[in-house]
């Protein structure tokens, strides 16, 4: 990642979080926050650097359950969690992830502006 580039907008979000690896799933997880191009979840569980997995989102009061299928990986582990970059999403999770991080982040101008600038979901 570059330094001196601006990070994304994070909004805070809870939301029910399951990550699937090719050899293991991990269930009943919550994230913390989010943006549009990653993730923070909550977890005490052991993570690989670089490791690839699908990030499946639970959409919070959505009835029936709709869940938003993310292809990620881990790029950052912290003694509260682990933090994914987005890789690889539908074109509808996208839209979601734009409303969920315009609903939630405490300064839309600024998350607005900086989807003008840079309108795709990675770095």
């Amino acid at each position: 990642m570059d330094e001196n580039r601006p990070r994304r907008i994070r909004a805070p979000y809870q939301s029910s979080i399951l990550i699937k690896f090719p050899n293991r799933e991990i269930q009943g997880l919550s994230s913390r926050d989010i943006s549009m191009s990653g993730i923070f979840i909550e977890s005490k569980e052991t993570f690989a650097l670089d490791e690839e997995c699908l990030l499946v989102l639970k959409l919070s009061g959505d009835d029936p359950e709709y869940t938003l299928n993310i292809k990620s990986k881990v790029a950052r582990i912290t003694k509260d969690g682990v933090g994914l970059i987005f890789l690889e999403m539908e074109s509808d999770s996208f839209v979601h992830l734009r409303n969920i991080i315009k609903f939630n982040v405490n300064n839309p101008e600024v998350f607005f502006d900086q989807c003008k600038k840079r309108p795709g979901f990675k770095g």
